[in-house]
């Protein structure tokens, strides 16, 4: 049985989003695992907002792990989206490898207020060197599979397959 990963990620959004979506599909057929892209038509989310969620729910329930891009997207932190079906999978109980291809803290991506630790609004800056917020960060990490850090930028498979090569011998082998 091949084992199959739901791509997690804004890929979705992106104007070329077939070609990422092929070329993380073939980074997992390289380990025995079929990717399933979240989009209704292959190159980008069609139809209304409840049919899109219902149907990337049904993908998640038939796949056995989930590899989830978490590089910032649309300002300093993950796509909310992709953060949700985080949370979902790991609540579902599938083994979850998160990456990011923007290297730093999340504090670096956040520009400081007039109070030092403070937001523009006043409010504290979580300040504990991961590349996003706590949750999904410590979250993965408990699983056995921190989140991938690399520099070739939101759409680099560098990070990525770090994470995936992790994940597939979790899946492979536990």
């Amino acid at each position: 049985m091949i084992l199959r990963i739901y791509l997690a990620g804004p890929e979705v959004f992106h104007p070329d989003a077939r070609r990422l979506a092929e070329a993380k599909i073939a980074l997992c057929a390289r380990f025995g695992l079929e990717g399933v892209f979240p989009a209704d038509d292959g190159n980008r989310l069609a139809g209304d907002a409840r049919s899109i969620y219902l149907a990337n729910l049904q993908r998640i329930a038939a796949c056995q792990g989930m590899l989830a891009n978490l590089s910032p997207f649309r300002g300093p932190h993950a796509d909310p989206g992709t953060i949700f079906e985080v949370a979902l999978a790991l609540a579902r109980g599938l083994l979850v490898a998160g990456y990011t291809g923007v290297p730093g803290p999340l504090k670096a991506r956040i520009p400081e207020g007039l109070r030092s630790g403070a937001d523009a609004d006043g409010l504290a800056i979580e300040d504990f060197g991961l590349p996003e917020n706590l949750m999904p960060v410590v979250g993965l990490a408990e699983t056995g599979l921190p989140v991938e850090v690399g520099d070739d930028g939101p759409w680099g498979l560098a990070a990525a397959e770090r994470a995936l090569i992790r994940l597939a011998a979790r899946l492979h082998f536990d």
